[in-house]
């Protein structure tokens, strides 16, 4: 089964994994090649999509939630000023 992980979209770009994947209610978990561990993701269309489509979807919601709270965070640290505190 062929699913797109998106849970790292930001920093690490969309992956794919292609193989046994165990699917109970809304998570899925496989195991990679290499690993020892499971991986879990959680909610379908959050975390992980059956679609490339839908993967790209979610990964740019998150990139213009990413940009609306930076620019929150400029905002605040542009009005900020900084004055004498009398020491205790």
């Amino acid at each position: 089964m062929l699913v797109f992980i998106t849970k790292h979209a930001l920093t690490t770009g969309i992956w794919s994994f292609d193989g046994e994947v165990k699917q109970s209610g809304n998570m899925i978990r496989f195991k990679g090649e290499k690993d020892t561990l499971h991986h879990h993701y959680h909610g379908e269309g959050r975390e992980w999509h059956l679609t490339l489509e839908a993967a790209q979807k979610r990964a740019e919601e998150m990139r213009l939630a990413k940009l609306a709270s930076l620019r929150k965070s400029v905002e605040k640290f542009e009005g900020t000023t900084f004055g004498l505190v009398k020491a205790l």
